[in-house]
């Protein structure tokens, strides 16, 4: 006569079942978070053996150039993660948009009961922690015919009526910033837009954008410093394309 004990099957170590109390959906919850940890581990040890052969080949072939040798480390849908290597073991790591991705940011502004407004959006990113932040419109050029680039007022014109529901009569571009910071590689069209009619009541935002809480709002050109001050007061944070914008717009005023 067998008498091994057959256990529950909630005693077995195979398969995992909720504790005692823990919800099926806070279960799952636990189960997914411990899944992508893993999941990020696995890839980032495996990204880092690859990278690390190729900055080490980069490193060697900059040594015989005698100059710099920037190697992709990372392509992904907006940004590139790029590698410079220098001397024994150094290496300056940025972020660059893809080249036909180039940014265009847009400096509107409209006329209303006899007063110049600035039309600015409001938006909650990500990358702010979800923190409110007050910026110019912009976005990047788009493939169109499946294989011809927007030119830069089209994509103005697009992220204008997408972000605000607005079209201009007028675009002026403006310049052609390139800079950045030690850490991104930044190149953006400054385009002026005026003219502004409102194009329909339909909402234009993108999946994206709706999900950044993104809605425009309109500021007294004159008093626009005070504004500004105002909503940083509040807690609002300034994108750096607000004091470029402002900078091209005085440039190019009539």
């Amino acid at each position: 006569m067998n008498l091994t004990p057959v256990l529950p099957h909630f005693y077995t170590k195979k398969t995992a079942y909720p504790a005692f109390g823990q919800s099926p959906s806070a279960h799952n919850q636990q189960l997914l978070s411990q899944q992508l940890e893993q999941l990020v581990q696995s890839r980032d040890n495996f990204l880092k053996s690859q990278n690390d052969q190729i900055i080490e080949t980069a490193r060697k072939l900059s040594n015989i150039k005698q100059s710099p040798v920037p190697v992709s480390l990372g392509q992904f849908k907006f940004n590139k993660l790029m590698g410079v290597p220098f001397d024994k073991d150094g290496i300056w790591e940025f972020l660059e948009l893809p080249k036909h991705k180039y940014g265009v940011t847009v400096v509107p502004t409209v006329h209303k009961n006899g007063q110049e407004y600035f039309l600015f959006v409001k938006t909650s990113h990500p990358s702010i922690d979800g923190k409110q932040m007050i910026a110019f419109p912009s976005g990047v050029r788009d493939i169109v015919d499946s294989h011809d680039l927007e030119t830069i007022k089209q994509t103005a014109n697009r992220e204008l009526c997408e972000e605000t529901g607005y079209e201009a009569e007028t675009l002026i571009p403006a310049d052609y910033l390139k800079g950045g910071s030690n850490r991104q590689k930044m190149f953006t069209h400054v385009v002026l837009a005026r003219g502004l009619k409102k194009t329909s009541a339909k909402d234009l935002r993108d999946p994206g954008e709706k999900n950044i809480h993104l809605q425009s709002v309109l500021a007294p050109v004159k008093e626009i410093q005070q504004w500004l001050k105002q909503q940083q007061k509040q807690g609002m944070l300034l994108s750096l394309n607000v004091p470029a914008g402002l900078y091209y717009y005085h440039q190019n005023r009539e």
